[in-house]
């Protein structure tokens, strides 16, 4: 191994130092495609609806409670999930399609893998977004099945409200 210590004053004469060759150049991996990702999401068991099952619960439990129905409060609340919903969740669809059409910004390794990394992270919060969009929605048709049981005074659809998620989830 060549001694590289090079008093002050002086240079490196580099003609007299021995490189080791370059290594041949790799092919560059091609940033994958959303389609191509894996979300590593689960899913829900089949049958089971967690937005559902979640509001049922809440339901249950604020009727064991003493809750009261009011129908003004009930509609305030549906619509303000829905804005919620509308919002937050459906209104950045757009933007949420577009972060995983990442491509490499340049023609090196760096650059592919950056795009890989965007596109299999964006692929993931695609997964997260559409779960959390079907739980929102989930949960407020069964408010709405709640308030429509309430005003047509519909014991059997209370009970029915009252149940669901019980039978499937024992």
């Amino acid at each position: 191994m060549a001694d590289f210590n090079v008093p002050p004053g002086q240079t490196l004469d580099t003609s007299q130092v021995e490189m080791p060759p370059a290594p041949p150049p790799q092919p560059q991996p091609q940033p994958q495609s959303p389609t191509d990702l894996e979300t590593n999401a689960t899913p829900p068991p089949p049958g089971i609806d967690p937005g559902a099952m979640q509001a049922a619960n809440d339901f249950r439990a604020a009727s064991a409670g003493g809750w009261k129905f009011s129908p003004t409060k009930m509609d305030a609340l549906i619509k303000e999930l829905e804005g919620h919903l509308g919002e937050y969740l459906e209104g950045i669809n757009p933007s949420v399609e577009k972060t995983s059409q990442v491509n490499a910004p340049g023609d090196e390794n760096a650059s592919a893998q950056l795009a890989n990394s965007n596109n299999a992270s964006a692929g993931r919060f695609q997964a997260f977004h559409k779960g959390s969009t079907s739980y929102l929605k989930s949960y407020i048709d069964t408010l709405n099945q709640i308030k429509s049981a309430y005003t047509h005074q519909d014991s059997a659809a209370l009970d029915a409200v009252r149940k669901l998620g019980i039978e499937k989830s024992a």
